[in-house]
C-alpha cells in the first residue's frame, strides 16, 4: 500500500488507504444490490467474493509496471530488455 502513487498533497499511504475503504464500503453496497437480485446466495459470501475481485484488481493495476523501451533514431541491432 505505500507503493500508491501519491497526490500533490495527499500521500501515498492515505490515498492508498482512501481506495480500500472505497472498496470494502462499495462492496457492501454492491453485495446489498446483488442480494436484492439472487436471494439464495447468503450476503457475506456475495461481499467476501466482490471485495476479492476487487482487491485483485488494485493488486494488478498497482504492481503491473509499465515498461517503456527508449531506441535513439537511427539506431539497428537487436534490443533487450533485462
Amino acid at each position: 500500500m505505500t507503493e500508491v502513487p501519491d497526490g500533490m498533497i495527499l500521500s501515498g499511504l492515505f490515498l492508498g488507504g482512501m481506495v480500500i475503504a472505497l472498496i470494502l464500503i462499495g462492496g457492501l453496497i454492491l453485495a446489498w444490490l446483488t442480494k436484492l437480485k439472487a436471494k439464495r446466495l447468503p450476503f457475506w459470501t456475495v461481499y467476501f467474493i466482490l471485495t476479492a475481485i476487487s482487491f485483485a484488481v488494485f493488486h494488478s493495476q498497482l504492481y503491473s509496471p509499465t515498461l517503456k523501451i527508449v531506441v535513439p533514431e537511427n539506431y539497428t541491432g537487436q534490443v533487450s530488455l533485462i
